[in-house]
This record gives C-alpha cells, sequence and structure tokens, in this order.
C-alpha cells in the first residue's frame, strides 16, 4: 500500500511540475541524518526554493508555484507576493486594502498549532502584520501558511532573506501540498 501511494504522489508530482519550476524532494525519515535540511519540517515530504538576490521576479523560475493560481516570489524589496496574481507586493497590498479576498494566509508557528486553532493569521507575510517583525528575522522561526481555497497548511522554514534593497534573494523549504480531488 505504501508503494502505491508513492507511486500515485510521484506521479501527481510529475504532472503538476513544469521544466521552469524544479521541485527538490526530500522524504524524512529514520535514515536521513541529524543535518538533514527536513528536520525542522513537521512534514516528511519538502521542496526547497530561492529566488536569487536581483533575479527577475517575473520570471517563473523565480517564483513557487505551490498550486496553480500561488506562485509566490518576491519583488526588488518588500515580502512575498503571489505572482500568479499580482505584479507586485504593492499591488498586492492595495488590492487586499480594497477587499479583495486573500489566497493564501501566514502565521508563526507551525501547521500542528494551527490545525489546534492555536494561532492568528494575517492577508501579508510582513513587518507590519501581525508580530512577524523584521523579515531578516524569518530564518530563525517557524512559519505557516494557509491556502485559502484548498483548506491546506503549509510549514516553511526560511533559510535566508536578502533585507535593506540588497536584492531581495529569499529561501525556504517547505511542505508539498497534497490535494485530493
Amino acid at each position: 500500500m505504501n508503494n502505491l501511494i508513492k507511486i500515485l504522489f510521484s506521479f501527481i508530482l510529475i504532472i503538476s511540475c513544469d521544466d521552469y519550476n524544479p521541485v527538490v524532494v526530500d522524504e524524512c525519515n529514520n535514515d536521513i541524518d541529524q543535518d538533514s535540511i527536513c528536520d525542522n519540517i513537521d512534514s516528511c515530504i519538502c521542496t526547497q526554493f530561492t529566488k536569487d538576490n536581483g533575479a527577475d521576479p517575473s520570471l517563473i523560475e523565480n517564483q513557487d508555484c505551490i498550486v496553480g493560481d500561488i506562485c509566490l516570489t518576491r519583488g526588488s524589496s518588500g515580502a512575498l507576493y503571489n505572482a500568479y496574481v499580482y505584479s507586485s507586493y504593492n499591488e498586492m497590498l492595495d488590492a487586499y486594502n480594497n477587499g479583495d479576498s486573500v489566497s493564501i494566509q501566514w502565521a508563526e508557528g507551525t501547521v500542528d498549532e494551527a490545525e489546534n486553532g492555536g494561532l492568528v493569521f494575517w492577508n501579508g507575510l510582513t513587518n507590519e502584520a501581525g508580530n512577524f517583525g523584521q523579515l531578516v528575522q524569518l530564518p530563525d522561526r517557524d512559519i505557516v501558511a494557509y491556502l485559502v481555497d484548498y483548506d491546506i497548511y503549509l510549514n516553511f522554514n526560511f533559510l535566508s532573506w536578502t533585507s535593506g534593497q540588497q536584492g531581495a534573494g529569499f529561501s525556504y523549504i517547505r511542505d508539498i501540498p497534497i490535494i485530493s480531488q
């Protein structure tokens, strides 16, 4: 049964990814050493994404397309935004302030805490929202995202966050969403 599940998941993953957004998958299990990149992620399947400093956020290879209509990236400054819908972080904020619905919400914590109702979610991963503080501090904190239209929570483990107009690069490891149809 486990092999069947792995085969089906691999098939779904292959058909859901395109050549511009390769996915690096690591399975966390007892065979992986303590220095594994997945050790801080509660899920067993995760992917790493990096946008280099100065990379063009409008190019698909600089966007992490989590699901078909949620592609995270970052412009030359500011926080993450959904490039599938918006061309910049400021455009996303303006839309939210004018009543647009949000597709992804953020909180400090883990999926387990979110599923137990112990977290407050915000419409943007920003310095101003909640108690995220300076975004450059994200690599030291547990962050969870909620995909509103899919009712899915994902753990994010930020590895880097470039601040101060130095290119707006970032890197994280996140859970891979499993969407049942």
